[in-house]
């Protein structure tokens, strides 16, 4: 099942009790303030969920596939998220409840 930001907000006003709006402004200032640091350099780190990091790709040779010539396509930098121990666990208790049929 795939959540999107509208049904993620709604579980924060029912978990939460927050107010619609509030908790759409919390969501949005989060990614904002993650962005911010990204586009500076700055690794965010949060313990026991992940961290987001800035990895640097290396040039290399790919071919267009519509006209099939080769190109080049110059390094560049990408957001990685590396899963913490609480993530992990979540995916590890997903996988056994599917294995066990109770999914």
């Amino acid at each position: 099942m795939n959540i999107n930001k509208k049904a993620f907000v709604q579980q924060l006003v029912d978990k939460h009790h927050y107010t619609k709006k509030a908790a759409n402004e919390l969501v949005d200032d989060f990614w904002d303030v993650l962005r911010d640091n990204m586009e500076v350099g700055n690794t965010v780190t949060f313990y026991g969920y992940g961290k987001f990091q800035l990895v640097e790709r290396a040039p290399r040779k790919t071919r267009d596939f519509r006209t099939g010539e080769e190109i080049l396509v110059p390094f560049h930098y990408f957001t990685k998220f590396i899963p913490g121990q609480l993530f992990t666990v979540a995916a590890r208790t997903y996988e056994g409840d599917k294995r066990r049929g109770l999914i």
